[in-house]
């Protein structure tokens, strides 16, 4: 299965994680946008947080820690997390 990059925005007691997926392609609707600090990420392609697309995970699959998101980042994930719930 292919690794693909994520950002937990919140997490269960059962050690599970609430996520927004990543993607290299573009954003594509008003919840989607191209991450600030994608580089600073670690990341090698400009890449687009799709807010509209929350999932879950179990902590034990993710393979490493990429660091906190960049504040204005992490400001339009919530914004647009209110807007959406």
């Amino acid at each position: 299965m292919k690794v693909r990059p994520a950002i937990i925005v919140g997490k269960y007691i059962d050690n599970s994680a609430i996520i927004v997926h990543c993607t290299s392609r573009p954003p594509r609707n008003k919840f989607d946008f191209v991450l600030e600090g994608w580089e600073e990420y670690g990341l090698i392609v400009p890449t687009t947080a799709r807010v509209s697309k929350i999932d879950y995970a179990p902590i034990r699959a993710f393979h490493r820690y990429m660091g906190k998101c960049h504040p204005s980042d992490w400001e339009k994930i919530k914004t647009l997390l209110d807007k959406l719930f």
